[in-house]
């Protein structure tokens, strides 16, 4: 229902009449579960803001991943994603209506709380993703930086990409000539520069491969 009525909608407009209604539920029986709508409400958000896949919704990676398998470099690996990556999630309703809900929950120290073990959740699982492609690249940490670090700069540039691009996708760019690069290929992302500039200022190849 909250993707159905789009963006405007929050928790509070969710109404258990509705829902019972729905799933062909009566509103006493309904009501025998959760005392109050508020409760129900309550319930609701926490439920939501622990499913912290949204932010993966509607791509799959594929290309990408056939690209790592057949020896492509991580630059063109980023570029591709990047590429494919706003368009594809931007393209449903699932962001946009989560991290509105979120910013208007956040007053509620239940729904926080819930909001940061999703988040958490969601972080541990792009942290291992992360881990397995430096590894693959030959690739470490640069001091003080950790993979912890990596993971939530990447979430927060493509949080924040993904929210510009929803409302101002001529802003973001896609056609990029990399000057820095004269190898590079064309066909560079605002968005690709910024997640390859990330990982470049915070890895370095891994020193053990020169002793």
């Amino acid at each position: 229902m909250l993707l159905k009525q789009g963006i405007p909608v929050t928790i509070g407009n969710i109404r258990l009449v509705d829902v019972a209604k729905n799933i062909g539920r009566t509103t006493g029986a309904s009501y025998n579960i959760w005392p109050a709508q508020e409760d129900f409400h309550r319930e609701l958000a926490i439920e939501l803001a622990e499913q912290a896949d949204w932010l993966e919704t509607g791509y799959s990676g594929a290309d990408t991943d056939a690209m790592i398998l057949a020896g492509a470099g991580l630059p063109d690996v980023i570029r591709v994603f990047a590429n494919q990556y706003l368009e594809a999630v931007a393209s449903g309703r699932e962001f946009l209506t989560f991290i509105h809900f979120w910013s208007v929950a956040l007053d509620d120290p239940p729904v926080r709380a819930a909001i940061r073990k999703g988040y958490d959740g969601f972080q541990e699982k792009l942290k291992c993703s992360y881990e397995t492609l430096l590894a693959h690249y030959g690739l470490e940490m640069t001091p003080p930086f950790t993979v912890d670090d990596l993971t939530v700069s990447m979430a927060a540039v493509t949080e924040g990409f993904l929210l510009r691009y929803s409302v101002d996708p001529d802003r973001v760019r896609t056609d990029l000539r990399r000057e820095d690069r004269p190898d590079a290929p064309d066909g560079w992302s605002l968005y690709g520069c910024a997640l390859e500039r990330t990982i470049t200022a915070m890895t370095r190849p891994i020193t053990s491969l020169a002793h």
